[in-house]
């Protein structure tokens, strides 16, 4: 499976750093996302297809949400209550710049494949 990873500069337009070093954690955790897909490509692999397969899932049972911040949140729950011991391995911020990149590739998909009005 290929897997084209958005730049650091478009994932983190999806996020409201507090402050600096908040942004500098938040690009340690896509530096070791870039990492796992190099080095790990299965496990990643499985990874990215399960927090798909939540997201699939929880759009289709949920109406709205209020924020990005609460989708993130919403499906990490939904990822750490299948299994409570991936937090160790996956943090919350590592989780959330995940789903960030699977934002970006679906809106892009979804520009690329939507048909124009001309």
């Amino acid at each position: 499976m290929f897997i084209s990873m958005p730049t650091f500069r478009e994932i983190s337009r999806m996020f409201e750093f507090e402050c600096k070093a908040e942004e500098c954690r938040f690009a340690y955790e896509y530096t070791w996302i870039l990492s796992d897909l190099q080095c790990d490509e299965i496990v990643f692999e499985k990874l990215f297809n399960k927090i798909k397969s939540i997201i699939k899932e929880y759009k289709e049972n949920t109406e709205t949400f209020d924020s990005f911040n609460q989708f993130v949140n919403d499906i990490s729950e939904l990822l750490y209550l299948d299994n409570p011991f991936l937090e160790f391995l996956y943090n919350r911020i590592y989780i959330s710049i995940l789903l960030a990149c699977i934002v970006v590739l679906d809106i892009r998909d979804y520009l690329l494949n939507s048909p124009t009005k001309e």
